[in-house]
C-alpha cells in the first residue's frame, strides 16, 4: 500500500499502520486546529470581510476530508431550485484550479471533474469553477442572470455569507479517528456543526438501526437547533461509459465485476456494489481527483480481464470518457446514482423555501 493510502486508511480509523508518524501528525493537528479556530473568530469579529450577495446564499458542506455525497445533494438542490421557478448558479473553486478569475463550465469541455460531473446531471444550472468564489458568484449574478448561489463545498467559506448552511455527515464514517487535519479527516471540530440549519446524515442506509440512532443523538447534541435529515445514495442504474447505454442495476446480480475509483470514499461505493450482488473480483484504489491515463485503462483491462464489466463512480467516468473515446470498449460501466431522502425530506424543502422566499 502506497503512503497515501496508509494515511487514508489511518486518518479513516481503518488501520494503525501510519501509527509511527502518529506523535508528528497530532503536532502538526494542533496547529491546524488553532489556525481554523482563529479564523472562525476573524469572520465572526468582522476582522476578515464576509461578502453579503444580493441574492440568497445556500453552502452545502462538511466538517471532513473526502466524499460526503456533496455532489448528490448539490443537484438534488438545485433542482428543486429550478423546479421552484429560480435560476441557480453552483460555484466551486474546483481542485488544484488555477485560473485567475472565473470559468463557466460546459459539458465536454475544460473543466474540473466535479464541474463536469454536475453539468451532466443538472444540464439547466450554469456551473462555475473560481479559485475566489466571491468572484463566480458575482459573475453568475451580473452576467447571468442568477437569482440563487450554490456554494458547493461552502461550510468553511466564511467570505461569503449564506442565508443556508446545509452540513452533510457519512453515516459510515462520520469522524474517522476522531482528529483534525493531518492526523484524522476533520476540518475543523465536529462541535463546528453546530453553525448548520440542517444536518444531513448520507448513506444512511448503509448502516445498522443501532449505529444510525446513535450517531443521530450525537448530531443532536452538537447542533440542536439543526433540522436532522437522513438520506442514501440509491443506484438507478448502469451506463456505459462510451456509447450511454443503459442497463438496470439487477443485470449486476451474480456477474463478476471489477471496481475502480479515484474518490474521497472507496469505501461506500463497494458497499454499494456488493449490496446488488455483484462478485467483486478486486478494487483499484486511487487516490481522490487522480487524473488517469491511458496506462492506467490498459492496467485496468489486465487486472480484470475475467471481469464481465469494469465498474466505476460518476466522478470517475468524467475522467474516462475522453479516454475511451472512439475505442469500441464495452467494459468500462458506470453506476448511476440518485440522491434520496429516507427522511426529513419535506422539513428540508420548506427551510429551503424560506431561506430563498420561494412562494408556495
Amino acid at each position: 500500500m502506497s503512503w497515501i493510502g496508509s494515511w487514508t486508511a489511518y486518518v479513516r480509523g481503518e488501520s494503525t499502520g501510519f501509527l509511527c508518524m502518529s506523535p508528528f501528525l497530532k503536532l502538526a493537528s494542533i496547529g491546524f486546529h488553532k489556525i481554523a479556530v482563529v479564523r472562525q473568530k476573524a469572520y465572526e469579529n468582522g476582522w476578515l470581510p464576509s461578502e453579503q450577495m444580493p441574492v440568497p446564499v445556500i453552502s452545502v458542506g462538511n466538517v471532513t476530508v473526502g466524499g460526503t455525497g456533496k455532489t448528490p445533494c448539490v443537484s438534488w438542490v438545485a433542482k428543486y431550485l429550478f423546479e421552484a421557478g429560480k435560476s441557480p448558479a453552483v460555484i466551486l473553486r474546483g481542485y488544484g484550479n488555477r485560473i485567475s478569475g472565473h470559468r463557466v463550465v460546459q459539458p465536454g469541455r475544460v473543466g474540473g471533474e466535479e464541474a463536469l460531473l454536475l453539468c451532466e446531471k443538472i444540464p439547466q444550472t450554469l456551473i462555475v469553477e473560481a479559485p475566489h468564489r466571491r468572484l463566480g458568484a458575482r459573475a453568475a449574478i451580473m452576467q447571468h442572470g442568477s437569482n440563487v448561489i450554490i456554494l458547493d463545498d461552502g461550510f468553511q467559506h466564511m467570505a461569503i455569507r449564506r442565508n443556508l448552511d446545509l452540513a452533510l455527515v457519512d453515516a459510515t464514517c462520520p469522524w474517522g479517528n476522531g482528529a483534525i487535519l493531518p492526523a484524522g479527516i476533520l476540518r475543523e471540530p465536529r462541535e463546528s456543526l453546530g453553525r448548520a440549519d440542517a444536518v444531513i446524515l448520507t448513506r444512511a442506509d448503509l448502516v445498522d438501526t443501532d449505529t444510525l440512532a446513535k450517531l443521530s443523538r450525537e448530531i443532536q447534541s452538537l447542533a440542536p437547533e439543526a433540522i436532522r435529515a437522513t438520506a442514501s445514495h440509491y443506484p438507478s442504474a448502469i451506463r456505459n461509459v462510451t456509447d450511454q447505454c443503459l442497463l438496470g442495476v439487477q443485470w449486476l446480480a451474480g456477474r463478476r465485476v471489477g471496481l475502480c475509483s479515484a474518490i474521497g470514499n472507496p469505501k461506500g461505493f463497494a458497499a454499494t456494489v456488493n449490496r446488488l450482488g455483484a462478485t467483486v473480483l478486486g478494487h483499484t484504489i486511487f487516490r481522490d481527483h487522480h487524473r488517469y491515463s491511458q496506462q492506467d485503462i490498459e492496467e485496468l483491462k489486465s487486472r480484470f480481464r475475467d471481469a464481465e464489466a469494469i465498474l466505476c463512480t460518476a466522478k470517475d467516468a468524467v475522467k474516462l470518457r475522453p479516454l475511451l473515446r472512439g475505442k469500441p470498449e464495452r467494459k468500462f460501466w458506470v453506476l448511476e446514482i440518485e440522491w434520496r431522502f429516507l427522511s426529513g425530506e419535506e422539513e428540508i424543502g420548506r427551510l429551503i423555501a424560506e431561506k430563498v422566499r420561494i412562494k408556495k
